[in-house]
């Protein structure tokens, strides 16, 4: 069993942490072995030449495909929906299932990628490696192993750094972003006092905009959970954390990408409808807003079936002998299915708001003088995007995380370890709350991706910690019970 080292502070883990960040920003020059960089290099110039052709192109993108892949399928394939929901040694093998998916997803899209990249470069004459199956295969492995890196680089995190690894890094590429659009927007308003002058507001509305980000991840309501102790007295150890980013901002995805559909699809041919179609979408404002809403509100409310499960909860209960605070018994159920409608509504609701940002930003813009005009998308790219909100999100389950370290360093138990992991929060906080009504004090340790991708399989864990002299028996309870 893993215990708990006290000799790695906090400070440590964060330095830690930004050191695997800074290492993570230089590898993405890292270019492939089968690329000639100075032919490149004479075409188009230094700028953006190293993140053409790095063996890190596919970010994480194969690996989170594969986890949201595994997690739907776990819906209709019951083995793997025993693997996220029965035994945390079926969590283990979900998380070599998950590296195993995405690593073939990962070589597949680099085939696709190295195919393209050798029509490409033979024109610019900057292959190294002439025959094509060679070139593509090549590449194809060292896409593939650029994401091996990666995973590896997000574990050193989880291990020794703060945690939340991946999250962490696409976080590090999202704020890298942010600072560079807003370093071209203030050079775009340079020189025009208007300009300099309504970049302000910009800010300021950016400002809040961050505010309520963080205000809509911390919201939730908890609903407290009776235990009956040893002596059958009623005690009151933990909650049900009820929130609306169960859903993730995948739905957001998903809805912005069918609104595009028919703009793709002109791409490649041509259709009357699809035309009619497409220039409704661009032309009205109303259309295009009332159409997002419907397509956020249907992926929410699909999503949110996906990853909040009231039978499932109502199962664990009854298991361990909980009680809803202040709800009969036979409400219980149906108390969970109306708490997930509600908050699957208010999730629709605040991701319909984050789409509708760059509409607005957009229609306020183009009202202003030309010289403006320059600046705009990348306004609206910078504080307008959904970018910011899994930003906000990530931060606050960073410091959700540094609350868990320090209440046990606060605490008068000097020796931790970990006994059970599970991918489910609300499943956490009952097994949490279940053996501390059993005098076993426990805290858990959250690894999680709010409002990123609805994920709870290999990137969402909870940790639970004891006592090392408890974590014999406390394991017993939670297995064998």
């Amino acid at each position: 069993m893993k215990k708990f080292a006290f000799k790695d502070s906090i400070l440590m883990k964060i330095l830690i942490t930004l050191a695997v960040i800074v290492v993570f920003r230089f590898l993405r020059f890292i270019p492939l072995v089968t690329i000639n960089l100075g032919a490149i290099k004479n075409i188009i110039g230094d700028a953006g030449f190293g993140s053409y052709v790095s063996i890190f192109t596919l970010g994480f993108w194969p690996y989170l495909s594969a986890c949201i892949i595994l997690q739907i399928a776990g819906v209709f394939i019951p083995p793997l929906k025993r693997l996220c929901f029965d035994s945390e040694v079926g969590r283990k093998k979900l998380v070599m299932l998950t590296l195993v998916l995405a690593l073939i997803i990962a070589f597949i899209q680099g085939l696709s990628i190295s195919s393209a990249l050798y029509r490409d470069l033979s024109l610019w004459q900057a292959l190294l490696i002439q025959n094509k199956v060679a070139f593509v295969c090549i590449s194809a492995l060292s896409f593939t192993a650029g994401l091996f890196i990666l995973i590896w680089l997000a574990q050193i995190i989880n291990k020794w750094g703060i945690g939340n690894g991946i999250p962490i890094l696409i976080t590090s590429s999202i704020v890298a972003e942010i600072v560079n659009n807003i370093r071209m927007t203030n050079v775009s308003y340079d020189g025009n006092f208007f300009s300099q002058f309504m970049l302000i507001y910009i800010y300021v509305a950016a400002i809040i905009l961050f505010i309520f980000y963080n205000f809509v991840t911390e919201l939730q309501r908890k609903v407290y959970i009776n235990y009956k102790g040893k002596n059958e007295t009623i005690i009151t150890k933990t909650f049900i954390p009820m929130r609306n980013s169960w859903a993730g901002r995948m739905p957001l995805t998903i809805a912005v990408g069918a609104i595009w559909l028919p703009f793709h699809y002109l791409t490649y041919y041509e259709n009357k409808t699809i035309y009619s179609i497409a220039e409704k979408l661009a032309s009205s404002n109303v259309v295009y807003i009332l159409s997002l809403f419907v397509l956020v509100m249907i992926f929410t409310f699909m999503y949110t079936a996906i990853i909040y499960k009231p039978g499932h909860i109502l199962n664990l209960l009854k298991k361990y002998k909980a009680k809803l605070e202040g709800i009969q018994d036979k409400n219980v159920g149906m108390f969970l299915k109306r708490g997930g409608f509600i908050y699957a509504f208010a999730s629709g609701l605040f991701l319909t708001f984050i789409a509708i940002l760059p509409t607005v930003a957009h229609i306020f813009l183009s009202n202003q003088p030309s010289e403006m005009a320059e600046g705009s998308s990348l306004v609206m790219a910078t504080l307008t995007g959904a970018g910011l909100l899994v930003l906000v999100g990530v931060l606050t389950d960073v410091k959700r995380q540094i609350r868990a370290y320090l209440q046990m360093r606060k605490s008068d138990i000097k020796n931790w370890t970990l006994c059970y992991t599970t991918i489910d929060e609300i499943e956490a906080n009952i097994k949490k709350g279940f053996l501390e009504s059993r005098g076993i004090p426990a805290v858990i340790k959250p690894y999680q991706f709010t409002w990123g991708m609805p994920i709870r399989t290999a990137i969402d864990k909870f940790e639970i910690y004891v006592r090392t002299l408890d974590a014999d028996l406390a394991r017993d309870y939670l297995t064998n019970i």
